[in-house]
Order: C-alpha cells, then structure tokens, then sequence
C-alpha cells in the first residue's frame, strides 16, 4: 500500500511525462471530491481534506500551513531532505486544512471528502465521484489526472 502512495507522490512531483495533453482535464475554481482511495494534489493552493487512512505531505516552499484534527490517535512523522519538508500522519482518521505555495498532498484511505483549490495537478485514483463544472463524475482505479487552475486548451 505505501508503495503506491509513493509513486503517486512521485507522479505528481516530477511531472506526468507519461500522460498526453488529451488524458488531461483543464479545470478551473474549486474541485470536490469523494470516495475511496487516493486523493493527490502538487502545486499551489488550498487543501481540505477529510478521511480514514494515510495522509502525505511534501512542503517544499517553507510555507505551507498544516492544521490537523483527528478523531483518534494517530502517528505523525517530520523529517526536513534538502530544503523539503515531508509530514506523514498514519493511522490518520479525521480533517486536514494544507495550505501553500509549492506542496505536495497525498490522502490514501477510505471515506475521503477533500476540497481543492489553487494551481497544479490532481490525481484521483480509486472509486468515487468528483465534481466537473456542475456535473458529478465518477473516478476510477485507472485515474483521473486534472490540471487546476489553468487556461483551457
């Protein structure tokens, strides 16, 4: 399981050379999302996000905001390579509100709620649904790679 994370976090980080520009949706304003599986998010931006599992985050600016509030015990993990600041919560079971200029966010678990707004990419892999425009859209395993914040092509 902590093996996916990791790729995805890499994905979202390097870039997603591997994806065309048409397995790319532009998007602007606020997405929400709900499901299972992993919510990710690289850029800038807000970040709110509610669920049961493993939460990620990569500060790579020195700026990001991090309030946490969990319903149970949980295990947190700081650790500052080269300038970035990664936060790991495990065992993670309540809300988050990750605010910043360059970060990386990662949520894997079950019952995930997340609102997201700023610039950058954001990955939705699992079951769920997510809001395009007006519209409610399923996500799947496969996933779904959208591009916030940007001109339409």
């Amino acid at each position: 399981m902590l093996h996916k994370w990791v790729v995805s976090v890499i994905v979202l980080i390097i870039g997603v050379g591997v994806l065309s520009a048409q397995d790319i949706i532009p998007m602007h304003g606020t997405i929400t999302a709900e499901g299972d599986g992993t919510v990710a998010m690289s850029g800038s931006g807000v970040i709110t996000i509610t669920g049961k599992g493993m939460l990620f985050i990569v500060d790579r600016s020195g700026d990001t905001s991090i309030e946490v509030e969990s319903n149970k015990r949980y295990f947190h993990n700081e650790r500052t390579t080269r300038g970035n600041t990664t936060h790991t919560y495990r065992r993670f079971d309540g809300s988050a509100v990750i605010s910043g200029e360059d970060m990386a966010v990662v949520m894997q678990g079950i019952n995930i709620q997340a609102a997201i707004s700023g610039t950058g990419m954001v990955l939705l892999e699992g079951t769920g649904e997510y809001t395009l425009e007006q519209d409610m859209v399923d996500w799947s395993r496969d996933g779904v790679l959208i591009e916030l914040g940007t001109p339409d092509r």
